[in-house]
């Protein structure tokens, strides 16, 4: 069985191939290497941001947890002061938290799921409420979005050329 190629299809094929196997020049690949780094440094401050608010949103999780098997589980009496003080650290566990999202809104966007994480953010506002405001958090928004337009890490249809 013989497969052949039309004479357009062939010269398409060839153009790609073309393209494909075409060396990037030094400059271009200094280019895509500096914007890599540049990610990269952004990435390191995301992921202690994003450390950070897993710590203190899995302390919350845990602390209610414990609440919840004391109460309703195990049967122990819970008395008023018991109860006032799972009241005040669930409080201070959840003010960490919106804390810990705040720092990670303020934190620089290494790629574009970041962005959409942050934009997801701006419909949960109980999760950062008093710490930003939304004009805060459109500003991070757009300067993320600025900086990962302005250092593209892959080639573009400019850079093939």
């Amino acid at each position: 069985m013989r497969t052949t190629i039309s004479a357009k299809g062939r010269k398409q094929l060839d153009r790609f191939m073309h393209r494909l196997m075409e060396p990037l020049s030094e400059e271009i690949l200094a280019d895509i290497e500096y914007n890599r780094m540049a990610r990269e440094a952004r990435y390191v401050e995301w992921k202690k941001a994003k450390a950070t608010l897993g710590l203190w949103s899995a302390r919350y999780q845990l602390h209610f947890a414990i609440y919840i098997f004391d109460r309703d589980v195990a049967g122990q009496e819970m008395t008023e002061q018991d109860e006032d003080m799972f009241s005040h650290r669930l409080s201070d566990l959840m003010q960490k938290m919106r804390a810990a999202t705040a720092a990670q809104l303020r934190a620089p966007a290494p790629d574009q799921a970041a962005i959409e994480w942050k934009k997801r953010r701006l419909a949960d506002e109980a999760s950062w409420r008093g710490c930003i405001t939304h004009e805060q958090l459109n500003e991070f928004i757009i300067k993320d979005e600025a900086f990962l337009e302005a250092h593209p890490i892959r080639k573009t249809k400019e850079t093939r050329r």
